[in-house]
């Protein structure tokens, strides 16, 4: 009887913690493997680096983007920028495809993008990809000419798993630098198969400031609707960073970086008809990134400080969003930001620090930063970020990554729990790009009640590899 009696008493506790109480239960990290292999490029010379400016990185892939297939969590599919250039963009973007968990990996080139890849542009950027709810995947690229002169947004859809790919559709193609696009995303809708929206920033042809630009798909991919402009006011105004997510009620919110006279903002715009019509920004809270330097010799490290992310919860269509900040140093570094809204993100919560680096450190070791954001579906919140607290007077600067997660109660800082992924790391050791580069943003998706993690890492015989992670109860 008394060991009966212990044992529902543990059990109990167990299935609290497996529930979310307060506190959250702890997580463990298992199966780091490297996703990315070999270099599909290394024999092209369609694009003629030698004839290019900035230094190519041969060998690099940075900047991943991750996603899982809600008809077969087993197949999931990243993709990243291949072989990095110092000034901008790569020679091509590659998949990185598994369908058994993550164990294994095959790396596939995504086509007639750059001319490594068969296409017409010099280079491209920004990798990102969606499944969608019957798992045709789709993924979305930068595509750009040397001098940046030319810019295009392309769209490439798979309905094998990442295994091949379709080529690609235009979405916008412009011929004048300061009309140039940038930073764009995609985001399947999980409520409908037949509707996939893109997103991305671009600057005013002869004036100051940026519009936020949409197009989308109603037939899954077979044809795209012509580029506009959501959201264009005629001022000196930018957006840059945007990133849809589908509430379960299949409200889009958008969220962006929104610059004006009167500072830096996150903000998120909102549409309750698909993307029809749309809201104009309503406020997070005012943004103070500061850059990001290597604590030794103070060089700095890129890093997409301006690039706010967001995560719903598929069930309650609760909203998070997460960025860098400088506001809990007094200015002084970036940590990570957090926010949480209940009434699809008309209102928000103060915003609290979640990264969990030691705050009895010296200043620079304390930087935490790219954040990325998930939410699982029984509501666990995810948030991943580099830092520096492993630093030491020795040679190199030691990284490591980090996962902190949370349960219930997630805009007090106390209920989250953290959970290293990997390190140390030699951050000196990745691609220069106005900084030392391992992407403006990082890979992170949910499976069940737990967490995929997808980022990059120097390694002692490669600049930057992609290395894959699970992380969960």
């Amino acid at each position: 009887m008394r060991r009966a009696g212990l044992c529902v008493a543990t059990c109990a506790a167990f299935l609290s913690l497996l529930a979310g109480g307060a506190n959250a239960a702890p997580f463990a990290r298992s199966g780091l493997v490297r996703a990315s292999h070999g270099d599909p490029f290394a024999s092209c010379t369609a694009d003629d680096v030698a004839g290019q400016p900035g230094a190519n990185y041969p060998a690099t892939e940075v900047e991943p983007w991750v996603d899982v297939n809600p008809a077969n969590t087993a197949n999931l599919a990243g993709i990243w920028q291949q072989d990095r250039w110092s000034d901008g963009g790569s020679r091509g973007l590659v998949a990185g495809v598994t369908f058994d968990g993550g164990a294994t990996w095959k790396s596939i080139v995504i086509p007639k993008g750059s001319r490594c890849s068969g296409g017409i542009y010099d280079r491209t950027s920004d990798p990102w990809l969606s499944f969608g709810p019957d798992g045709d995947l789709y993924a979305i690229s930068l595509a750009l000419s040397h001098d940046a002169t030319v810019s295009a947004i392309l769209v490439n859809r798979s309905v094998n798993g990442g295994l091949s790919w379709s080529d690609p559709k235009t979405l916008i193609h412009d011929t004048k630098a300061d009309t140039f696009n940038d930073k764009q995303t995609i985001t399947a809708d999980p409520t409908n198969a037949e509707f996939v929206y893109a997103v991305w920033d671009r600057g005013r042809s002869g004036a100051a400031g940026s519009d936020v630009m949409f197009s989308r798909t109603t037939d899954g991919g077979l044809t795209w609707e012509i580029a506009r402009a959501i959201y264009a006011p005629n001022t000196a105004e930018s957006s840059v960073g945007n990133q849809i997510v589908v509430q379960p009620n299949g409200t889009l919110v958008d969220i962006t970086e929104w610059s004006t006279n009167a500072g830096d903002f996150v903000a998120v715009l909102q549409s309750t008809d698909r993307g029809v019509t749309w809201s104009a920004p309503k406020v997070v809270a005012t943004q103070r990134a500061v850059n990001v330097r290597e604590p030794d010799t103070n060089k700095l490290v890129r890093v997409g400080a301006e690039l706010p992310e967001i995560g719903v919860d598929p069930t309650t269509g609760r909203l998070y969003a997460v960025w860098m900040d400088s506001r809990f140093s007094n200015g002084s570094i970036d940590e990570i930001a957090f926010s949480r809204s209940t009434d699809g993100g008309l209102t928000w919560s103060a915003p609290i620090k979640v990264n969990k680096t030691p705050s009895t450190i010296s200043l620079l070791k304390r930087q935490a930063f790219t954040p990325s954001v998930e939410v699982a579906a029984n509501g666990t919140v995810a948030v991943t970020y580099y830092d520096f607290r492993k630093n030491t007077s020795a040679s190199g600067v030691p990284t490591d990554y980090w996962l902190v997660h949370c349960h219930s109660g997630c805009t007090n800082r106390a209920n989250w729990s953290e959970t290293h992924v990997a390190g140390s790391f030699n951050v000196k050791r990745a691609p220069n790009a106005r900084g030392y580069f391992l992407g403006d943003y990082e890979g992170l998706a949910a499976v069940g009640a737990g967490f995929r993690v997808f980022f990059a890492h120097p390694t002692s015989s490669d600049r930057a590899n992609v290395y894959f992670a699970k992380v969960g109860p």
